[in-house]
């Protein structure tokens, strides 16, 4: 139930586009056999559609924040995941696209805005990183990273690693981190 009087925050956990595909885009589960990665993502975004409209349907939805993310992006955009927000009291007739440089880190600060109405003890929202240039990291074990990363003979003898992105999303460049005081370093 929704209580117009108190701020709710509601989390949604989906598999999403992770194997086994087992939905399809009718959001029935089928088995690994009779579905595929596109059509479990269709079923996904039904579910998404369907959660947005009974917030539509219950008056919640234009005062409320919505938030859709994932862990990583799929092959080739693995250090780029997807993110979806749109804040409270805000309306767009057409959806705004950017590729700004941004961060979980950046997320929090938007959860921060969103839910407490102040960002400061969070840093830079997502929306505050237009134009800003920063490094981002991202860990990822070495069996997921084979031929998405630089081919580097440094990887092969780790369980994880750490890489640098810079430059924005649809341009990144991609470095290994190899020094273990640059690691320390990386939240400092």
């Amino acid at each position: 139930t929704v209580d117009a009087g108190n701020k709710t925050f509601t989390l949604y956990h989906m598999v999403g586009a992770h194997a086994p595909y087992e939905m399809n885009e009718q959001c029935v589960d089928v088995g690994e056999t009779e579905t595929s990665l596109d059509k479990q993502i269709q079923g996904v975004f039904r579910y998404i559609n369907g959660y947005m409209q009974q917030m539509k349907d219950k008056g919640v939805y234009d005062n409320s924040t919505v938030i859709i993310t994932a862990d990583h992006g799929g092959y080739g955009l693995y250090e780029r995941p997807a993110v979806f927000v749109k804040m409270a009291d805000t309306h767009n007739d057409v959806m705004q696209v950017n590729s700004d440089s941004v961060t979980f880190k950046n997320l929090y600060a938007t959860y921060g805005e969103a839910a407490l109405g102040q960002k400061s003890n969070y840093g830079n929202t997502l929306f505050d990183m237009a134009g800003v240039s920063q490094s981002r990291y991202h860990v990822a074990p070495w069996d997921v990273s084979k031929g998405m990363y630089p081919a580097d003979e440094y990887l092969k003898n780790r369980d994880y690693s750490v890489f640098r992105i810079e430059g924005d999303a649809v341009n990144p460049q991609i470095s290994v981190i190899k020094d273990e005081q640059q690691m320390k370093n990386i939240n400092n």
